[in-house]
């Protein structure tokens, strides 16, 4: 705090579409901790109603589910939405499908990230916020906040999330023996 103020958490929004979401409870859960708002999808018709009706700052798919599978979401969200920064997360990132659909969407301008699962928490937010910062305008300025945010919730909740003691390491929260 200063000046008696309360530094406010970023509102940045995420969808987030996986036809498992209890396999992405965690990061969820630990990008709401940052003050992200998220929407969570488990169908692309679900997904694809959303990115109709809001804007989001970011968009995370998985590939494989059942059809209409990830790929094909992903074309149609990012000619709605050609200004967020979209992450796919997959097992399959070898595959010519996702080789295709990353070439199409740099070729479009498309911001596009690939993540193979599983992938940790901090692992994922490192690759989301090196995303955003080159998209995303006003994230430039909230960029301190939000690494303060997430610095804070490392301290509060330091293995609840699954983050690595790497990080955990580089932004010193480890006590030295």
């Amino acid at each position: 705090m200063d000046n008696g103020t309360v530094e406010q958490k970023p509102k940045l929004s995420i969808l987030w579409l996986d036809d498992r979401p209890r396999q992405i409870t965690s990061h969820v859960m630990f990008l709401q901790e940052l003050g992200f708002q998220i929407k969570v999808a488990t169908s692309t018709g679900e997904a694809l109603h959303y990115v109709e009706h809001r804007e989001f700052d970011a968009i995370v798919s998985d590939l494989y589910m059942p059809p209409p599978d990830g790929a094909s979401f992903l074309r149609q969200a990012s000619r709605l939405q050609p200004n967020a920064v979209y992450i796919i997360v997959s097992g399959y990132l070898y595959i010519d499908i996702f080789r295709d659909l990353l070439k199409e969407l740099r070729e479009s301008e498309i911001c596009v990230r690939a993540v193979k699962k599983p992938i940790s928490v901090d692992g994922f937010v490192s690759v989301l916020l090196d995303a955003l910062v080159k998209v995303v305008p006003r994230i430039k300025e909230e960029r301190k906040t939000l690494w303060c945010h997430f610095v804070k919730a490392l301290e509060i909740k330091p293995g609840a999330f699954g983050v690595s003691l790497n990080l955990k390491k580089l932004l010193g929260l480890t006590q030295k023996k």
